[in-house]
């Protein structure tokens, strides 16, 4: 069944949360209930001026005003060109230091309006640097899988988690933004609808290291009862620096890089907060392989050791439902070139690489060693070629590697289900194309959304010991993981190959 959502038969509606009155959309939809769409609300104080790289502030009412939450907030500041690049950026028109702000999507039961859902609170991807709750429009997964959907903003790149690793500037500001939303999420949301003790945190890559990293934050407990954690978690060697690595060189490196002064941290600082937010965005000094030049770090306060050590002492909150996973061949995009060699490798030179490779990963040598067996498999020269040709043309790799990084946020935030004239265009919410303007949805695109959607939103519903939904989910142990994880995959078809390569064709010429 496709979900049609019209803006032209919509309908202002405004409720009263702890900052004043917000006004929002309230819109059918074809399965005959309501959606409340609230845009653009502020859960903080713009981290301008002095509050520059520092921890975010409550937001001040507005009172006796009315705030206009029709419209997106700003995405936090970014470099655009990379965004624009990979074709999934073109909903970011606006970016801005101030730009803490966050979405609600709101089903509403017309027969019981008192009903208190299950809320899931998102939490994009995008290395710590790019990205936009704005990207991702909840109202399908809210309406089908009957949750409240919040995505929020969190600052980026230097302006989010810079730091001279003392008091000075302590860093993991972006984390600290997300504990503030979800504070605000514990305080408001059910006044759209929304029950604050049945919270799932849920991201992707960078995001799904985020909301896992939360559960091992003491500043995070109590305001969420289930994480989903997509492509990352805590343990991912891009979540947080790790010794010998210390953000701090990376602080000073961006300070050089900008002509400012390092004799000390204040003076870092001080100078920096002089430079324009847009300069700090696009200036990426150096900084170690396999983790963003800004990103989380032990700073005592939000985070008091690295995860795996907190793990191992058992310091973490045990009362939280945690799901996670990955698709196939995860981030194998990015070996092809470091297996590039047209002359091949000889042992020494293989092992070199492998050892070098595997270093970035926690119990290095055992991954080492898997990848050593998997890698020298006992076929002859002729088959372990042909996968190695085909790897060649990276318009090829990218099917024969693997699931592409975040495709399955398509199926989860539902963009198959969308009917195509379901938004006019003709008011200030426009419908999503998240991250790409592919249109080849056919029936098993939309069946798997469905199925995604459904999954998500029953795990959402577990987060605690409230009513069962019809499909739940069990406890599993190390013992039967494989028996009991999701697999969801089909074999390409005659059709959608026609459109990938239509889509090839018509990006080349135009």
């Amino acid at each position: 069944m496709l979900l049609a959502i019209c803006f032209s038969n919509g309908t202002f509606v405004t409720t009263d949360i702890e900052t004043g009155q917000v006004r929002g959309y309230r819109i059918p939809t074809s399965s005959g209930g309501d959606l409340d769409i609230f845009l653009g609300i502020p859960f903080a104080e713009p981290p301008l001026g002095n509050l520059r790289f520092a921890p975010p502030q409550e937001k001040k009412s507005w009172r006796p005003s009315v705030f206009n939450a029709t419209t997106y907030g700003p995405a936090c500041q970014q470099p655009l060109h990379f965004l624009q690049k990979y074709s999934f950026g073109k909903s970011f028109s606006d970016v801005s230091e101030d730009c803490l702000y966050l979405n609600v999507f709101a089903p509403k039961n017309v027969s019981s309006p008192d009903q208190r859902f299950p809320v899931m609170v998102w939490i994009h991807g995008g290395s710590f640097r790019y990205g936009s709750g704005s990207e991702y429009d909840g109202r399908i997964l809210a309406a089908k899988g009957e949750v409240v959907v919040v995505t929020i903003n969190y600052r980026l790149g230097a302006l989010g988690f810079l730091s001279t690793d003392d008091s000075v500037t302590s860093g993991n500001q972006g984390l600290l933004d997300q504990v503030m939303a979800l504070k605000w999420v514990n305080r408001n949301i059910q006044h759209f609808g929304g029950n604050p003790s049945q919270v799932t945190l849920f991201g992707q890559s960078a995001g799904g290291s985020a909301v896992s990293l939360h559960i091992f934050s003491r500043l995070s407990e109590g305001l969420f009862q289930a994480v989903i954690a997509q492509s990352g978690c805590a343990l991912s060697p891009f979540s947080v620096y790790r010794p010998p690595h210390s953000i701090r060189t990376t602080t000073r490196n961006l300070a050089l890089m900008l002509h400012c002064p390092v004799n000390s941290s204040q003076s870092i600082i001080d100078c920096l907060r002089q430079k324009s937010a847009a300069e700090l965005s696009i200036t990426y000094p150096q900084h170690p392989d396999m983790i963003a030049a800004f990103a989380p770090r032990v700073d005592g306060y939000f985070l008091h050791d690295t995860p795996e050590k907190l793990l191992q002492r058992g310091e973490f909150n045990h009362n939280v439902n945690v799901m996670t996973g990955f698709v196939p061949n995860e981030s194998a995009d990015e070996i092809p070139d470091d297996f590039n060699a047209k002359g091949g490798y000889d042992v020494t030179q293989y092992n070199s690489l492998v050892t070098s490779w595997s270093r970035r990963f926690l119990n290095s040598d055992h991954v080492r060693s898997a990848v050593t067996c998997f890698y020298t498999p006992s076929e002859s020269d002729d088959q372990k070629n042909v996968q190695t040709y085909m790897q060649n043309n990276k318009c090829l790799y990218v099917v024969v590697l693997g699931i592409i990084h975040a495709s399955e946020l398509y199926y989860l935030f539902g963009t198959p289900l969308f009917h195509s004239e379901a938004c006019p265009g003709d008011q200030n919410v426009t419908c999503p194309q998240i991250w790409t303007s592919y249109q080849h949805w056919d029936d098993l695109d939309r069946e798997i959304s469905e199925t995604v959607i459904l999954l998500w939103s029953s795990f959402a519903k577990m987060a605690n010991r409230g009513r069962r939904p019809k499909e739940t989910w069990r406890r599993t142990a190390l013992k039967d993981l494989e028996s009991r994880s999701l697999t969801i995959e089909t074999a390409p078809g005659v059709a959608a190959d026609q459109a990938r390569w239509k889509s090839l064709v018509d990006a080349s010429s135009t």
